[in-house]
Order: C-alpha cells, then sequence, then structure tokens
C-alpha cells in the first residue's frame, strides 16, 4: 500500500468521526387532531424549537395526513421519537426535553 492510501484513509475516517459528532439529533413528534396531548405537544416542539437549533432538528408529524412517515410500532400518540427510538409515549416533561438537549449539546462540545 503507498502512502498516499493510507493517508487518504486517515482522512476517511477523521472525516466520518466529526460527522458523528456534528449529526443533529432527529426528534420527531408525532400527532393526531384528535389527541388530548397533541396540541401540548406541538406548543413544546415549537417552545424548543429555538433551544435545540444546531442541536437537534424537531419534526411534527400529523399520522392522519403522513401514515407512511409513522413507524410501524406506534399505536398512541402524542408519541415522542428520538433517532427512530422512542423517546416518551404521552409528553416528556420540560425538564427532560432540557436534559435531553442539554446532553447533545454536551456531546457535540
Amino acid at each position: 500500500m503507498d502512502w498516499r492510501t493510507s493517508v487518504s484513509r486517515d482522512i476517511m475516517r477523521v472525516l466520518t468521526g466529526a460527522i458523528r459528532v456534528f449529526q443533529l439529533v432527529q426528534i420527531t413528534v408525532y400527532v393526531t387532531s384528535e389527541c388530548i396531548g397533541c396540541d401540548r405537544a406541538k406548543s413544546l416542539c415549537i417552545h424548543f424549537q429555538k433551544k435545540a437549533a444546531g442541536i437537534a432538528s424537531i419534526d411534527v408529524v400529523d399520522v392522519e395526513r403522513d401514515i407512511d412517515r409513522a413507524p410501524a410500532n406506534l399505536f398512541a400518540v402524542p408519541a415522542w421519537y428520538v433517532d427512530g427510538r422512542m423517546f416518551s409515549l404521552g409528553n416528556p416533561s420540560e425538564e427532560q426535553i432540557e436534559e435531553l438537549i442539554a446532553a447533545e449539546r454536551d456531546r457535540t462540545e
């Protein structure tokens, strides 16, 4: 193996690690128009979008309109998923969301 191949592999390893560190955490909140807690879920998302800027992407999905985006294991709403994994069935407390954002901020600094 020549030295350029070795350097290229090292560069790719560093870049791959950097991409992992700077990836935004994906928070997806599944709602419907008729559920009791869904208005609160939407309000929480709006409230935390500014605090999570650069750390997390927060997406609200109305499963009545976009059922294809709902995970197969979704059985109730509001449901909060973080990077594709269930975080909270029902609305988490503001403190839990703050902790999630803070943990991601610490991870990326």
